[in-house]
């Protein structure tokens, strides 16, 4: 707190003259260059006692008599603190560092007097019957004796003095940066509390109202929002000018930015929150743009990646009560909705440059008696400024938060941010819409093998995956399916019995498990389809089983939508301009006779072991058994040929026996699926006759999910072979 608040022109005036008097006969020479050693703390000074009245005079002279020891003490405690953690020296008067002001009639406050150097404590209108410098109003009414709270505000003070030998304070004021000088310098104060061993007086300190709906270095933008800083006004402590119509409104709005550079600290790794400032507060925070250049570059030199990246997560950890905002925007923060399913609705908000702007959200839905997903999305003209964050988290730019809707009510506290990136001081207001919409919840399973595992996916995409594994994993739901069982997150175990199964999710309520039908499973005993895909798109081979062996076929689709069709024997061709060719006898017997269509021809490859492999017309079932097989080929297998096979096969060769190992051999290491990240899969070098070729990865059961192929030099090469199992459409040819 420093002289510029709190006095009218006249008695600064008188002050000033009062003050200049007494340093000059003092010297006045400065902490400066001459460090904290040289500060003389037992020398103080008392101003205004000539203009009390008799009784007057016996409370300040007994008011003097206790304060005037415990400030040289008090003062001495918070320098060697900031001296302990490498603050540099302040500037201040070495010979007469502080001054007690007996004035009646004055509010009760202490300051930073930079001109002259000394801290001023003034204000007795009542001496120490109601403990001076006392009170801190909180919610709860309570504040703090002598003792607790003017150690703290000594902190507070000394460190504008650190500040004034850093830059001229008024500077760096003058300049916008005012947020910065209060800001930090109550971090100081918190950072001392904390030293002491008292959290409970820190957590006061940092309870201020912070406002962040308006703009971090404007904390005063709007003095509408802060009725609560009033309050705290009224209290001696904050009594500034108070002739002055809700003086203490805009007056104290920098002061909550303590709570800011506090918890940033924090986050940099810093116990007190402030340690950070004695190698970080320099000169640079006179930047011309209120000190954000010099915030952007503190963040970036402490690996947080500047104040455009620090900034929603500082939100999403610090500001996730209604609390942390002004009332103007809690009156229009919510956004109180009845959802439909298929149903889109927007709301459009503003939010103010390097701020944050809460959107409390209600959802209710029309119809609960389906399990829907909601998403919410944001959706700007300027997108590259703004972060969604939802409770305690930061969406990636372009990701939905979505929410798993069981009941007919759900909330959320949305914050929408607005840096920057590289320039935040640039940052300009920004308009915004969210946007809501439901979908009942589905769960394509497919196809799977009688009496094998079945890993399902959602029609939401990885981020419904997630969710849905999430809540499994909790104990919130559950699978079913009758003849199978759950056996994971996301996976169950298919029915031995052929045919048609339905798969419900079960919900935990009050009232014991609500059901939902997500979806239908069909088993067959002989398997489902493989397909494989180009990464460039230019083809997919897709193996069809049959009821039997004889009645298999593989189609090899063109993107231009024709066609090859094999299986033993036989082969047809269909062109989108012809329809169905009849190919000739040389061409058919090429083809079915295994003159040179072997699994890895397809992708390119010439090993002697793709030179001795068996020659199919069944290319996606070879490709992917041979994949399984070849990338076990140099790990240390326990594992009988029947299980190998199994595992390689998804269970078409054996019963779905149980792997003995947890499906990491050595060579293999674990990864994330590709399609399906919710899911762990294992990824290791595919090498044919001694030759790595590239790398394949494999799901939980061993079956290959995508190969990515290495050109001459070794570098793995653009092109990406995926695998996919189920049920696909395919064009089944006249007769077959």
């Amino acid at each position: 707190m420093r002289m510029r608040y709190g006095l009218s022109a006249g008695l600064a005036a008188a002050l000033t003259l009062a003050f200049a008097e007494v340093a000059a006969a003092q010297g006045c020479p400065r902490a400066t260059n001459m460090g904290w050693g040289a500060i003389k703390w037992n020398a103080g000074e008392s101003l205004g006692t000539g203009a009390l009245a008799s009784d007057q005079l016996r409370r300040a002279q007994a008011a003097q008599t206790v304060l005037e020891p415990y400030a040289a003490t008090g003062l001495d405690r918070a320098a060697k603190w900031l001296q302990s953690g490498q603050f540099r020296a302040p500037s201040l008067c070495t010979d007469l560092p502080f001054l007690l002001d007996f004035r009646p009639d004055e509010a009760d406050t202490a300051y930073y007097f930079s001109a002259l150097g000394q801290i001023a404590i003034r204000g007795f209108r009542t001496g120490l019957e109601q403990d001076f410098l006392g009170l801190l109003p909180t919610e709860e009414g309570e504040g703090f004796a002598m003792g607790d709270l003017l150690d703290v505000v000594f902190a507070h003070e000394l460190f504008h003095a650190v500040q004034e030998a850093t830059v001229p304070i008024e500077q760096v004021i003058d300049q916008g940066g005012e947020w910065v000088v209060e800001g930090t310098a109550n971090a100081v104060g918190v950072g001392f509390a904390l030293s002491r061993g008292e959290p409970g007086q820190a957590l006061h300190l940092t309870a201020w109202r912070p406002n962040y709906d308006l703009p971090l270095q404007q904390p005063e933008a709007d003095a509408r929002s802060h009725h609560r800083l009033v309050q705290q006004a009224a209290a001696p402590l904050f009594d500034f000018d108070s002739a002055r119509p809700d003086a203490g409104r805009a007056t104290l709005a920098p002061y909550t930015r303590g709570h800011f550079f506090h918890h940033m600290g924090r986050d940099l790794g810093f116990k007190d929150g402030a340690g950070w400032l004695a190698t970080d507060y320099t000169a640079a925070v006179a930047d011309g743009v209120a000190g954000l250049r010099w915030l952007d570059g503190v963040l970036t030199r402490h690996g947080q990646g500047g104040l455009a990246r620090y900034y929603p997560s500082f939100i999403a950890r610090h500001a996730a009560d209604l609390n942390a905002y002004s009332t103007e925007a809690l009156t229009d923060a919510g956004w109180d909705v009845a959802l439909r399913p298929a149903e889109l609705l927007k709301t459009r908000r503003s939010v103010r440059p390097v701020a944050a702007q809460p959107v409390a959200v209600e959802v209710t839905l029309a119809a609960p008696q389906d399990l829907f997903w909601v998403e919410q999305r944001l959706e700007a003209v300027q997108i590259d400024t703004l972060d969604m964050v939802v409770d305690g988290a930061v969406l990636p730019k372009g990701r939905a938060y979505g929410v798993l809707m069981a009941s007919d009510t759900a909330q959320w506290l949305t914050r929408v941010t607005n840096v920057r990136p590289r320039a935040p001081w640039t940052t300009t207001e920004a308009v915004f819409d969210l946007t809501l919409s439901a979908t009942p919840v589905r769960v394509s399973t497919g196809c799977a093998a009688a009496g094998n595992r079945l890993e399902l996916t959602s029609n939401g995409g990885p981020e419904l995956d997630a969710a849905l594994a999430k809540a499994v994993t909790a104990g919130e739901m559950r699978w079913r399916i009758d003849g199978g069982a759950q056996i994971g997150p996301l996976t169950v175990l298919a029915p031995s019995q052929v045919g048609h199964h339905k798969l419900f999710l079960e919900v935990a309520t009050q009232n014991g498990w609500s059901s939902y039908p997500l979806g239908e499973i069909e088993v067959r005993a002989r398997g489902c389809m493989i397909r494989v895909e180009m990464g460039d798109g230019a083809a997919s081979i897709t193996y069809v089983p049959g009821e039997t062996p004889a009645e298999d076929y593989s189609e090899i689709a063109s993107p231009e939508g024709g066609g090859l069709y094999l299986r033993e024997g036989e082969v047809q061709m269909f062109t989108p301009s012809e329809g169905w060719v009849d190919m000739q006898p040389d061409m058919r017997a090429a083809l079915t006779e295994g003159v040179t269509l072997t699994p890895m021809d397809l992708l390119g490859l010439d090993t002697p072991e793709i030179a001795a492999a068996h020659a199919s017309v069944h290319p996606a079932l070879m490709i992917s058994e041979t994949l399984s097989r070849a990338s076990l080929a140099s790990a240390q297998r326990t594992l009988s040929t029947s299980v190998l096979l199994n595992r390689a096969s998804g269970g078409r060769f054996g019963t779905g026996a149980a792997d003995p190992t947890d499906g990491t051999l050595p060579g293999q290491e674990r990864v994330i699926c590709p399609k399906t990240p919710h899911q762990s899969c294992t990824r290791s070098a595919l090498e044919l006759g001694g030759i790595a070729v590239g790398e394949v990865i494999h799901d939980a059961i061993g079956r290959p999910v995508q190969l990515r192929m290495r050109t001459e030099g070794g570098a793995l090469a653009e092109q990406i072979f995926t695998f996919s199992y189920g049920l696909f459409d395919v064009t089944r040819p006249p007769g077959w």
